[in-house]
């Protein structure tokens, strides 16, 4: 990545951070900057510990919205996951005082990433943590994101439905013992996710 960068926005909620940097000669085409941040943590989300945070601007004839976000964990949260989604997507808004509003999907481009939390779900003993980890290992993918909750929440239309991820092909990245590449053998023995 030959050439300077210049940084065009930045906004944090909390560890929730977004910062956003076009090249030196891009500088001049980038216009319309704004960004926002919506808290849905503890204490009927008015703290950040989870929410999100966007930044959208225009370049040349195209406007971009990038939004990073880190929903509810856990396993068996999956319907705050999907309301922590929809709080984000529902409020998110730029220049809400002026004339020329911006919702999340008014733009070109959108990038929505963050720590989603959304895990493999286990539906019985037959498909276990054990069996997980051992399917993870083989690169089984397919079998995996069968049970994969946010493919599973997208089918049924109850939260990301706008958006496509691209094919998964490596393994699951949560859970290790700190400092190895070994799956999380600790007594909570959580499945990856």
């Amino acid at each position: 990545m030959a050439g300077k960068f210049k940084k065009i926005s930045v906004v944090r909620l909390v560890s929730i951070l977004l910062l956003v940097y076009v090249k030196e000669e891009l500088v001049p085409h980038v216009s319309s900057v704004d960004c926002n941040y919506v808290p849905c943590g503890l204490v009927g989300g008015h703290f950040g510990n989870k929410g999100g945070v966007a930044i959208r601007f225009n370049i040349y004839h195209s406007s971009v919205c990038i939004v990073n976000t880190h929903l509810v964990a856990h396993i068996d949260e999956v319907e705050k996951r999907n309301q922590n989604y929809h709080d984000i997507y529902d409020k998110i808004s730029f220049f809400k005082d002026s004339e020329l509003s911006y919702r999340i999907m008014d733009h070109n481009f959108i990038i929505w990433m963050g720590e989603l939390n959304y895990r493999i779900h286990q539906t019985s003993v037959d498909f276990s943590t054990e069996i997980i980890k051992a399917l993870a290992d083989l690169y089984q993918f397919n079998k995996l994101l069968q049970h994969n909750q946010l493919q599973q929440q997208q089918r049924r239309g109850e939260a990301f439905t706008h958006f496509k991820e691209p094919p998964i092909d490596f393994k699951p990245t949560y859970k290790f013992d700190p400092s190895t590449n070994s799956w999380d053998f600790s007594e909570k023995n959580r499945a990856p996710a």
